[in-house]
């Protein structure tokens, strides 16, 4: 979603949506309580806390270590259903103890998740719609190739460019797992820059990647109505979009994606 000169991923929209539907619901059905907000945002947080450290606890070899990488939410690496678990039980405790409360405090909950609920299915059109785009692209050696090899493997799209901070972060994320998931076909679709400067990039953070291309038309971009970096576009190996995600991956993240995506692929990761 565009806002002005700014995109935020559809999740998180979604999220502060279902938050503000659940505070007007509550403020609706009983304007003269004041403690409905604070129950409601106590219950968010509590959510959230839970829903991370479950997240971090499934994929902790994948944060090598590191208490900042565990702690750095902007990967957006969460467990929704340990959240959502986690959320309702602080909601129940709640309802247990303000008696007067209850009425105003369960409709809010109801609504907040009945948004959620709706307007996330409402988006998964949006993330399965659209095919590989049929753009002929400039390769490593400087002639034209196709964007989508036939050779029957998943495609996984990522187009970036070198000024963008999100992209940097995540590309050795992404070089490293293009080295591990050899059952998928990895693109990197660099989008308007030239030549020597992605050589630079390349060179200044020792990377080296495979299925490189340059798209100085931005013409996948165009064709994927695609309009901030990075964004990482998934298919099947028949071409089917599954998802798109706007925003950088830490190593947690793409493998979560890729285990719920293709989970053949991770069960033979390296092969």
């Amino acid at each position: 979603m565009n806002i002005g000169p700014a995109s935020l991923p559809i999740d998180l929209v979604i999220f502060f949506l279902s938050i503000a539907a659940a505070v007007f619901a509550g403020w609706l059905v009983d304007k003269r309580r004041k403690d409905i907000e604070p129950a409601i945002f106590t219950s968010t947080m509590i959510g959230l806390i839970v829903a991370r450290i479950s997240f971090v606890l499934h994929y902790l070899p994948s944060y090598n270590g590191s208490f900042l990488k565990m702690v750095d939410f902007r990967d957006a690496g969460f467990d929704t259903f340990s959240g959502v678990a986690a959320g309702i039980a602080v909601i129940a405790f709640i309802l247990m103890r303000r008696r007067s409360s209850r009425r105003p405090l369960l409709i809010a909950t109801v609504v907040g998740l009945a948004t959620w609920g709706a307007t996330s299915m409402a988006t998964t059109h949006l993330n399965h719609s659209g095919a590989v785009p049929t753009a002929s692209l400039i390769n490593e050696a400087g002639t034209m190739q196709a964007l989508a090899p036939r050779d029957g493997k998943p495609l996984v799209i990522n187009l970036w460019a070198t000024w963008c901070a999100p992209c940097q972060a995540e590309m050795p994320v992404l070089a490293n797992a293009q080295a591990r998931y050899p059952g998928l076909n990895l693109v990197f679709v660099n989008q308007g820059e030239r030549r020597d400067t992605v050589d630079a990039f390349m060179k200044a953070l020792n990377l080296r990647i495979a299925n490189s291309l340059f798209d100085p038309e931005l013409s996948v971009a165009k064709a994927t109505e695609t309009t901030a970096y990075p964004t990482t576009l998934f298919y099947d190996a028949s071409g089917r979009m599954l998802e798109r995600h706007l925003g950088r991956f830490s190593q947690a993240t793409f493998e979560a994606t890729i285990s719920r995506l293709y989970p053949a692929a991770v069960l033979r990761p390296g092969q």
